[in-house]
């Protein structure tokens, strides 16, 4: 069948798109051979017809063995690439690690010392208008004493008047 002969094509690595039958009969021809003949008791009970995987036989592939020697070597060079990936690959992610947990830790570091420098600044600001009211009540102290000795200036001026005038 059709399926049959692009799946021979495909498996010699042959590009079967836009394809027609009589390209596919050659590309099958030219990597199986002409196949033999299926067994007579090849046939399916039930129907009577040979099996479709009876009619081609390992042997009608000489390549098949190298293309699946090929297959396990470079699976086996896969497993090992990434056997020797493995090391290498923990060790990027160890580093990545280390590199994000102190990066995480100078952001809470900037952070700790952000957070230092805006309570800092609060209390330098309290501490200025604290000193400011300090400063004011301390004049206003000043003014109230002021006027307490002009006052009493005044009285005692007052009072040696009456005394003149009275003597």
């Amino acid at each position: 069948t059709i399926k049959e002969l692009r799946a021979i094509a495909h498996g010699a690595g042959v590009d079967t798109r836009g394809m027609e039958r009589a390209d596919l009969e050659r590309v099958a021809a030219k990597y199986i051979g002409n196949p033999p003949p299926p067994p007579p008791n090849s046939k399916s009970k039930r129907t009577g017809v040979p099996f479709e995987s009876d009619r081609f036989r390992q042997s009608d592939f000489p390549n098949a063995d190298d293309v699946g020697e090929k297959n396990r070597r470079r699976q086996e060079e896969d497993q090992r690439r990434r056997q020797q990936q493995a090391p290498e690959k923990k060790l990027q992610i160890a580093d990545e690690n280390r590199r994000r947990q102190e990066e995480e830790r100078r952001k809470t570091e900037r952070k700790r010392q952000q957070q230092m420098a805006e309570k800092q600044a609060l209390e330098q600001q309290r501490r200025l208008e604290e000193e400011r009211l300090r400063q004011q009540q301390a004049e206003k102290e000043a003014a109230e004493v002021k006027e307490r000795d002009r006052l009493l200036a005044e009285r005692v001026a007052e009072e040696r008047r009456r005394q003149q005038q009275i003597a």
